[in-house]
């Protein structure tokens, strides 16, 4: 579960489904703030934040995945390539 909390109240506000088995490393809002997006060693995970629910994952095998960011609006998610000597 990944647990949001109110910044003024320090209550527990929203708690997101989270399927993976690992740990998460790395979370991005988006600009206008309608989706969370987060990585574990192995896959991406994106939620609607109006609905709360799991919109989309993606297999990140093949990409390190200790930071996100998305694009100034909001389109595109980047994630770090591992290189090819890793």
């Amino acid at each position: 579960m990944i647990h949001l909390w109110n910044a003024n109240t320090f209550a527990l506000s929203s708690t997101l489904p989270y399927t993976g088995s690992r740990y998460v490393n790395a979370l991005a809002w988006s600009p206008n703030g309608d989706r969370l997006a987060a990585s574990d060693p192995s896959t991406l995970y994106v939620w609607n934040m109006s609905t709360l629910a799991l919109s989309t994952t993606i297999d990140l095998e093949s990409y390190a995945s200790g930071s996100l960011a998305w694009t100034s609006d909001g389109q595109s998610l980047i994630t770090p390539a591992r290189s090819a000597g890793m």
